[in-house]
């Protein structure tokens, strides 16, 4: 129940939110975590805006990945970014 905006459309470049407009979001608290796909990451400006002023989680501390019986990690690839960070949250 709680809400979740999917900005890049299909191949990641959609323009859903102009950075400036994440941005305010980000500032007033409305939006804290993102979770960006390898396609958004490279041709989305609100996805470079997050990558240079949000800090990347450690996959252990957000989604332990236990392994298979041939070792391979499980779960979600893509980077999860937190942009509360350093605002005292």
């Amino acid at each position: 129940n709680e809400p979740v905006i999917a900005f890049g459309g299909f191949n990641g470049n959609d323009p859903v939110l102009s950075t400036k407009r994440l941005a305010g979001l980000v500032y007033d608290g409305a939006v804290r975590f993102f979770l960006l796909e390898e396609t958004s990451r490279r041709s989305n400006k609100a996805a470079r805006w997050i990558i240079k002023n949000c800090q990347p989680l450690p996959k252990t501390a957000w989604q332990p990945q236990p392994a298979t019986r041939d070792g391979e990690a499980k779960g979600i690839v893509s980077p999860l970014y937190d942009c509360g960070l350093g605002r005292g949250e």
